[in-house]
């Protein structure tokens, strides 16, 4: 009887190990799935359009649609620009070099929000403390940005740069 325990054992440990190096591969197998042929995008003249800031987001988007999730992260860090007036851009020729298939992080975002303490819709006394220092923490440079010297929250839409926010 103690034979077969360590034959029963030491298969269920080779299985075991087994197991996990599939799984390993499955996950390498989606990765690389992921990154050569789900993101790879129509070819676009992307750079028409954008102003790269980063030599990375360049040699994967310059000329290729990037796909929206990746475009808002990198335009919000600043890592991307956007040449010529933003609204006029985005309205008329968006079509031309965006691409709106969802990424990874946006994926794992909308998983997340299934999960209190990640989630942004179950708030919480520390959710609630954690969102409102990352919003207002970022400075007055920041919301000088949108909101003008008189640093009140508006909204519009302006038809020239000769407008101001006020």
């Amino acid at each position: 009887v103690a034979v077969l325990l360590e034959q029963w054992f030491l298969w269920s440990l080779i299985g075991f190990k087994a197991s996990l190096y599939v799984i390993a591969l499955e996950f390498a197998g989606l990765w690389w799935y992921y990154n050569f042929k789900y993101l790879i995008t129509e070819p676009a003249n992307t750079s028409d359009f954008l102003l790269f800031k980063k030599k990375s987001l360049e040699m994967s988007w310059a000329k290729n649609r990037i796909p929206a999730a990746i475009l808002y992260e990198a335009y919000i860090t600043g890592d991307i620009d956007i040449k010529g007036d933003v609204f006029e851009t985005l309205m008329n020729k968006r079509s031309e070099f965006i691409d709106y298939r969802p990424t990874f992080s946006l994926l794992k975002f909308l998983v997340l929000q299934f999960f209190p303490s990640h989630s942004s819709s179950f708030h919480g006394q520390h959710n609630d403390k954690k969102e409102i220092a990352e919003h207002y923490d970022r400075g007055n440079d920041f919301f000088n940005a949108f909101m003008g010297p008189s640093m009140v929250y508006t909204s519009g839409i302006f038809h020239g740069l000769d407008q101001t926010l006020e």
